[in-house]
């Protein structure tokens, strides 16, 4: 193989192992969504409304995207889905800390939580990785990608 096909071969091994990654921690996020969606507490409750909400956004997203005919124009759009996903990252944000301080959650709650919007956010990353390696076809875009 030259040097392309064999960049090509490593990208499809990489995205193989992130879809299964994607599908163990669904799975995860699945069994605490079914718990805290049926919480009596309405913070943890729109919490994980939240989680849920943003996957789909990120899949709907993704299904527009795919429509693009331009490369570059796909990339630009999966870069800029990326930085929306960022929204996920409850200790960045500081939300949990606030969640925790004004006793809005219990701490098993906020354990739950900070976990699973880690998992949100890596099926979210992975999910948008994927479709870059799948879609964009022109190597000097996915050069840029690769330099991103």
């Amino acid at each position: 193989m030259n040097k392309d096909e064999q960049h090509t071969t490593y990208e499809l091994k990489v995205l193989c192992r992130d879809i299964a990654k994607i599908i163990k921690q669904t799975k995860e996020l699945q069994k605490n969504l079914k718990i805290y969606l049926n919480s009596n507490n309405e913070t943890i409750k729109n919490e994980y409304k939240f989680l849920k909400q943003k996957i789909i956004q990120v899949v709907e997203t993704l299904d527009s995207i795919k429509k693009l005919d331009d490369d570059l124009d796909m990339l630009s759009s999966l870069e800029m889905l990326k930085q929306e996903v960022d929204e996920l990252d409850l200790i960045k944000s500081g939300k949990i800390d606030d969640l925790i301080r004004n006793n809005l959650i219990r701490r098993k709650m906020a354990t739950s939580l900070i976990n699973d919007s880690a998992f949100a956010y890596s099926i979210s990353i992975n999910l948008i990785n994927s479709a870059s390696v799948l879609w964009i076809k022109d190597s000097d875009i996915r050069n840029l990608r690769d330099e991103l």
